[in-house]
């Protein structure tokens, strides 16, 4: 088995919000149990961290559970997810204590891949940005699988751009260290649905890298053995209060100055 990753809704309603999640979240643990699939499907990958990122096509592939993954906490809470890790690996009934960092230190290593970095981390927040409402409200399998697939291009690619587009323009899920296969009944629509939203990142001139939810509460969830994921950080009640307090403030400030 071979996913993971973290996800649970919660817009982020202001900057203020979004500044207070950011500095108080990255200190969090996650004790989560894997309880099963949601849309998935069965995939042909193959990845090698000894491929260049232009690396031409494999003969042969390997099979992955690629979609959504569900877990509970303690409480009974549900969440769901996506993993960053091809060769690690999660059990059924599984539960794991994960650290929850910046998303630019998962997944961890050994294995490879090891942390993706600022510029995949921008790339990987545009995906999510423009795809990640949308895969999940479609219940498609197919949807599920191929945004799993661009999260696993993304952070396992051997890229040497030194710059979000210039990651992106190294994406190919044909060729490299990650490739997925484009044929067989299993394959094409995952393929072609993959490719394009690949297309879309990056905007028209692959200058247009979006944030998630308006602010940086996408995050990592790390452990030493058991695959990493990706963590939307849910906005408690009492940081929206406050940033909306925040917001207030400042309008009754503005208002007694204007009155003054």
């Amino acid at each position: 088995m071979d996913r993971k990753s973290f996800i649970v809704a919660g817009a982020v309603g202001s900057m203020f919000a979004a500044a207070f999640i950011a500095s108080s979240a990255s200190a969090e643990n996650w004790t989560l149990t894997f309880t099963g699939l949601g849309p998935a499907k069965v995939v042909s990958a193959n990845y090698n961290n000894a491929r260049t990122f232009n690396a031409g096509p494999v003969s042969s592939y390997n099979s992955y559970w690629a979609g959504e993954m569900k877990w509970k906490n303690a409480q009974g809470k549900q969440f769901k997810t996506y993993c960053t890790q091809v060769n690690e690996h999660i059990n059924f009934n599984q539960t794991v204590t994960y650290q929850q960092v910046a998303l630019e230190q998962v997944p961890d290593s050994p294995p490879a891949p090891g942390p993706m970095g600022a510029y995949k981390a921008t790339v990987l927040r545009d995906l999510y940005s423009r795809f990640y409402h949308s895969v999940k409200a479609s219940g498609s399998d197919t949807m599920n699988a191929a945004f799993q697939c661009l999260v696993w291009e993304i952070t396992h690619e051997n890229t040497t751009a030194q710059s979000a587009a210039g990651v992106l323009g190294q994406l190919n899920l044909g060729l490299g260290a990650f490739q997925l296969n484009g044929s067989g009944n299993n394959n094409v629509g995952v393929f072609s649905t993959a490719n394009a939203m690949l297309a879309e990142l990056g905007g028209s001139n692959n200058d247009d890298f979006r944030f998630f939810n308006n602010g940086d509460n996408l995050r990592g969830l790390r452990h030493d053995t058991a695959q990493d994921q990706i963590l939307v950080v849910p906005i408690p009640a009492p940081a929206l209060m406050a940033a909306a307090g925040l917001v207030g403030l400042g309008i009754w400030r503005r208002r007694r100055a204007n009155a003054a």
